[in-house]
């Protein structure tokens, strides 16, 4: 059996990710059981400090895979399999009624068996791409009521992480939460990352209003970034978000009993990688694609979630440049296909 596997997967990175899930989960089951700082139900918003609590850190991790069959690359005699693994955790380091301060840690892999070549310059397309990081955030309420934040990530996004300062990813964000009244609050916030999407190595500023009046409406309206969650019953609710320039996020969960959500969404998603190899510096390897899925979530037992799903992703393509302008460039058309997924989550 080990050997029919061997033959359809390389199952080198399940080992890797498997030495950190069972670290991940043997460590968080140590770690406290308030609440986690950032709003429930809104992955989205992690790491804008939107949260009204502070000093109610959750600890959380999570593993998911996503396998993509065989389909054709276009203009190439070859196809394109992909199978992506993804590991993240977060642990509260310290806490009390006025400053918080968490750890936080993200692999993402993809494995690809692919003939195919970046037809600009050639070069075979890479088996393997990977992107790690480890990050720290801290938060804390003055004595005005108002909650300043920093955090600060660094990794390596790149076909071999880590083989030089030229593959290393940095993000950090400031942030200023602003009460107004009831549950609203403004936001204002400045984010700095040298692998964004648009204005890369550029500090951006943000600002949002954070709009709760109950339990059925949330909704941050703000530049660059909205969010709009509505919950007409109890049972039901629909999300919307919207990243530039090609983040975009929409959903409906429909709760079927209190240990099982069904749900049905669209995602328009990009990755970026620092290939090893490039011949310009400051280019980059842009993974777009879009889905449809629809899937069930359980609660199987605290504190684990079971999340299954599958789709149809369309218009995926590879490219590499320094932005999004540059799509004509080495670029690698995929066929449509299907997917599917499956994802463990634990919540402390």
């Amino acid at each position: 059996m080990t050997g029919y596997l061997g033959c359809i997967f390389d199952i080198r990175p399940l080992y890797i990710l498997g030495i950190i899930l069972c670290f991940l989960v043997g460590g968080l089951c140590f770690m406290p059981t308030t609440g986690w700082a950032q709003a429930p139900g809104l992955p989205f918003l992690d790491g804008l400090g939107i949260s009204p609590q502070v000093g109610h850190l959750k600890a959380r991790s999570n593993y998911q895979g996503t396998f993509y069959p065989a389909e054709d690359v276009k203009g190439q005699y070859t196809d394109f399999k992909l199978f992506e693994h993804q590991a993240s955790v977060g642990v509260p380091l310290y806490q009390d009624d006025r400053r918080e301060w968490s750890l936080s840690s993200n692999l993402n892999y993809q494995k690809i068996e692919t003939g195919a070549i970046l037809p600009d310059t050639g070069q075979k397309f890479p088996g393997e791409l990977w992107n790690v990081n480890l990050g720290s955030s801290y938060r804390q309420l003055l004595s005005n009521g108002w909650i300043s934040g920093i955090s600060l990530s660094v990794g390596s996004a790149s076909d071999r992480p880590f083989a030089s300062i030229n593959e290393t990813v940095i993000t950090t964000n400031l942030s200023v939460r602003v009460p107004a009244g009831g549950r609203n609050a403004w936001l204002f916030l400045v984010n700095f990352s040298n692998n964004r999407e648009f204005l890369n190595y550029i500090p951006i500023p943000g600002v949002g209003y954070w709009y709760e009046p109950n339990n059925r409406v949330q909704a941050m309206i703000g530049i660059p970034f909205a969010f709009l969650r509505l919950k007409p019953y109890e049972n039901l609710s629909f999300d919307l978000f919207y990243l530039p320039i090609n983040t975009v996020h929409a959903g409906a969960t429909l709760r079927v009993s209190w240990p099982v959500q069904v749900y049905t969404a669209f995602d328009w998603k990009t990755q970026r990688y620092f290939l090893v190899d490039r011949q310009e510096q400051k280019d980059r390897l842009f993974y777009y694609e879009k889905r449809i899925s629809v899937g069930i979530r359980i609660h199987v037992a605290d504190p684990v979630t079971l999340d299954l799903s599958g789709g149809y992703a369309f218009d995926r393509f590879y490219f590499e440049g320094e932005n999004y302008s540059d799509t004509g460039r080495n670029r690698v058309d995929l066929a449509d296909g299907p997917f599917f997924l499956a994802r463990v989550l634990f919540h402390f």
